[in-house]
């Protein structure tokens, strides 16, 4: 009996999964109903139907939500829809009706999401750090309004978390990354060659003139981030996963698309001419040839994108690489030129270590580095500046804005994530799944690159990190999945052989006992 209340009803669970698909249809028609009726943009409608069509998918299968989740914030589609379209926000929703189908299937279908202490421990862990930081905040209203920009983020990472849990699935979340490289940098790569800068192409292509070297100017491509530097830093992501793709997909389409993602995300990362995102990928490009030595196959793959890329540079581009130099002061340079060529960055240094030896324990407080930053620059007398300033380093930042208690803890989180990734790896391959391996340590070095490039840049766009963090902490919980259920189908099939072998050595024949 009590194992006959314990059994699900099936009828029941289905019936009550069209209840709510059916209320959620009659909300969500109506208010997009309202919208239509009360936007003046045209997309809108458009919007709209993508939106049911996301809706309903992800009703029928929740990985088709991750996914759709994932290509939203690579593209920045709802903050776009937002600014150019005057669109209200589709990844808040959308993310607020994948938690409450997550709780659903967990009540209702007993679907419980495994591996999600871990995940929720190191990002809660971090989050509670920048908590405590506000405490010493100069402008505790930033400092809130982090807080908020983190529990939206982090419940992102957790979400990614929880539902990669299978092999399949992380594929297909790659997958998802590279559609978004294609669309994004397809329309950036086109509006580069073809000079359409004045063209934003919806708000997903934009692009504006900066310093490129010396006094000259020129227009820099920002995608729909609009800052350049930052674009190349995720961009740069996907060249590795785009790699990995080409060479390891069987289906000549998923080929040729991995193809595209790997030029136009390449060329993106060029074509905004960041030294940062320019040194990152030559990370990236030295790591995979040293620890995976190319054969014949990766090595023409490889070569001829060299040769096409070095055919498509712009004229200024390599001048910009070798401004590089000008980092580092030569030996009959004097005091005076160097702090020209230095004054932003090298201040920015100084002032976060100032502020990190005067709050050692929690910082300034989350987003108070620029709040600071003239209080302490001014006292150097580096930087002529009047403005506020950021970090422009992730560690600095961290470091500044979170103390010692904080840079601990984050370091611990990227401790964790390579750690898994490593870990998941090994169980894959013992599993027979080397292409999955494959597809982690492209992972790895994709993350890698976003690291690197993180040296230069601060947290202006930290979505996009904490995306990452969820799908790197997802991979343990996944390569465990697949390597139980490997020993599981070993297990049967040493049974099943077992068997016909005592079957083969114990032959029993009809009738053989009637005779005894």
């Amino acid at each position: 009996m009590q194992e006959l209340l314990q059994t699900k009803n099936p009828a029941r669970d289905t019936g009550m999964v069209r209840l709510l698909s059916g209320m959620a249809a009659i909300i969500i028609g109506i208010a997009a109903g309202i919208l239509v009726a009360f936007s003046s943009s045209p997309l809108v409608p458009i919007g709209i139907a993508v939106a049911l069509v996301a809706v309903f998918a992800t009703i029928k299968r929740i990985e088709l939500g991750l996914l759709a989740l994932i290509f939203m914030t690579w593209t920045r589609l709802s903050d776009i829809a937002i600014k150019y379209h005057n669109v209200p926000s589709i990844t808040q929703w959308f993310f607020v009706f994948l938690l409450a189908l997550i709780l659903i299937r967990w009540l209702i279908q007993d679907e419980r999401p495994q591996g999600w202490l871990r995940a929720l421990v190191l990002i809660g862990g971090y989050g509670m750090v920048g908590m405590a930081s506000l405490f010493f905040a100069t402008d505790y209203a930033l400092g809130q309004e982090w807080l908020v920009i983190f529990v939206k983020d982090g419940a992102i990472a957790l979400i990614v978390a929880l539902l990669i849990t299978r092999a399949e699935t992380l594929r297909h979340v790659i997958w998802a990354l590279l559609a978004a490289g294609i669309f994004i940098g397809t329309l950036s790569v086109l509006q580069y060659l073809t000079g359409t800068f004045t063209n934003n192409y919806g708000g997903f292509a934009q692009a504006a003139v900066q310093n490129i070297v010396g006094q000259t100017n020129d227009y820099r491509i920002a995608g729909p981030v609009g800052d350049p530097n930052y674009y190349a830093e995720i961009m740069l992501v996907l060249v590795p996963l785009a790699l990995d793709r080409a060479l390891a997909e069987s289906s000549r389409t998923l080929r040729f698309l991995a193809v595209w993602a790997l030029v136009v995300c390449t060329l993106s990362v060029i074509f905004t001419f960041s030294r940062g995102g320019f040194l990152a990928l030559a990370v990236i490009i030295v790591l995979r040839l040293v620890l995976r030595p190319p054969n014949l196959r990766t090595l023409f793959t490889i070569g001829a994108l060299c040769v096409a890329l070095w055919m498509l540079l712009p004229a200024n581009y390599t001048s910009r690489l070798v401004s590089v130099a000008d980092l580092v002061p030569a030996p009959d340079q004097n005091a005076r030129s160097f702090e020209d060529s230095l004054r932003g960055r090298y201040s920015a240094v100084l002032v976060g270590l100032r502020m990190f030896q005067d709050h050692p324990v929690l910082g300034v407080g989350k987003m108070n580095y620029a709040v600071n930053y003239q209080y302490y620059s001014q006292a150097l007398g580096i930087d002529s500046k009047s403005w506020q300033q950021a970090a422009h380093n992730l560690y600095l930042e961290v470091l500044s804005e979170t103390g010692l208690v904080g840079i601990v803890f984050f370091g611990a989180l990227l401790l964790f994530m390579f750690r898994d990734m490593r870990r998941a790896r090994a169980m894959l391959i013992e599993a027979q799944m080397p292409q999955y391996a494959e597809m982690i340590f492209a992972l790895t070095l994709g993350i890698t690159g976003y690291l690197v490039a993180s040296i230069f840049l601060h947290a202006a766009y930290p979505r996009y990190f904490w995306v990452l963090v969820g799908i790197a902490l997802a991979t343990p919980e996944l390569a465990q999945h697949e390597l139980a259920r490997y020993r599981e189908k070993n297990a049967r099939a040493a049974a099943l052989a077992e068997n016909a072998r005592a079957a083969q050595l114990n032959p029993v024949t009809e009738g053989s006992g009637a005779h005894e």
